[in-house]
């Protein structure tokens, strides 16, 4: 299932609105199972987190439409123990970025 980054973040959403019970927000629903994914607890998701986490909301997506959902959220961490050049997603981070894509109309985007 080729998807573009855009058509990966809406299904993202529509999972997390379809999983949300007793009152709490899609948002936090999927804030929170991605926290679960971080081996720490800290949120933060190399790249074998993420996509374990991500898989269950986009059942289907190919490995490298994954990745690039991830690279284009990830963000250096300096003060990670694999050095400067380590990159993670923070999972309340990611949650509110593709709340936030929800408000605005969605712009064209090619397929990765």
């Amino acid at each position: 299932m080729a998807l573009s980054i855009r058509s990966l973040e809406k299904l993202i959403v529509d999972r997390a609105e379809q999983r949300t019970r007793g009152g709490r927000q899609p948002l936090r629903t999927l804030e929170y199972d991605l926290r679960l994914a971080a081996p720490d607890g800290s949120g933060r998701l190399a790249f074998a987190e993420f996509e374990r986490a991500v898989a269950s909301y986009a059942p289907g997506a190919e490995r490298h439409a994954l990745r690039a959902l991830y690279d284009h959220h990830a963000r250096a961490d300096v003060d990670a123990p694999a050095g400067p050049r380590s990159f993670s997603v923070d999972a309340s981070s990611f949650a509110r970025a593709l709340f936030a894509k929800e408000i605005a109309p969605p712009a064209a985007e090619p397929p990765v």
